[in-house]
């Protein structure tokens, strides 16, 4: 190779191709930041729809714990009933109380605050 120095139009090209480099570079970064921000925000939105189907799950768990307590009471009442059957309901009827009062609780989150927006950096 000759001891020359490089012409111009090389010197042209090779800025040329640096910078074009550079703004692919940029644009690639760019993509994976949008992406990553679009992952998340994703993400919250499954969070906030799954966490909102759960609390209707235990607001009908806990209206199903509720009815059937109303019905054991009915059977503790009975004259009919006897003793031994009685006593089994009471301790069903506290049972039921204790998980329907657990699940109506539960049932009170705010989803919007249990998973907040995505942020724009992670």
């Amino acid at each position: 190779m000759p001891d020359t120095p490089m012409t111009k139009k090389h010197g042209e090209n090779i800025v040329k191709l640096l910078i074009g480099g550079m703004i692919c570079m940029l644009l690639v970064v760019g993509y994976v930041f949008i992406q990553g921000y679009q992952g998340r925000q994703t993400l919250v939105e499954s969070q906030r729809s799954g966490c909102e189907r759960g609390k209707l799950d235990r607001i009908d768990n806990a209206a199903f714990q509720k009815a059937h307590k109303t019905y054991i009471d009915k059977v503790v009442l009975a004259q009919s009933v006897k003793e031994d059957v009685k006593q089994a309901a009471r301790e069903a009827v506290e049972t039921y109380n204790k998980t329907a009062a657990s699940l109506a609780s539960r049932s009170k989150i705010n989803c919007h605050k249990a998973f907040p927006e995505a942020r724009l950096i992670p």
